[in-house]
């Protein structure tokens, strides 16, 4: 049973951990979505069609959506299908 409560307060030590990475990730991504915010669309698209779009996405669903549309219609009609095709979930 102490083996057992051993390991329930290790893997909760490391929940604590990884909530803690998470909640600073988060707070990076909502930060430089503000930055991208704050740019022109063209701007913006040209910095940000270099990106993954895995980060794009997670960054897009922290700004605005009229800011993501102008942005996307700064992209190449292939890569922003695609971004709006994986944040659909489809």
């Amino acid at each position: 049973l102490e083996k057992k409560q051993t390991e329930l307060e290790t893997l909760e030590k490391q929940l604590a951990v990884d909530k803690e990475k998470l909640d600073s990730q988060l707070k990076s991504i909502k930060e430089l979505a503000q930055y991208y915010e704050l740019m022109e669309a063209r701007n913006a698209a040209d910095i940000l069609k270099n990106m993954e779009d895995e980060f794009l996405i997670q960054l897009f669903r922290n700004m605005k959506k009229e800011v993501v549309s102008e942005i996307l219609t700064n992209f190449d009609s292939k890569k922003a299908a695609s971004i709006t095709k994986k944040m659909s979930g489809l």
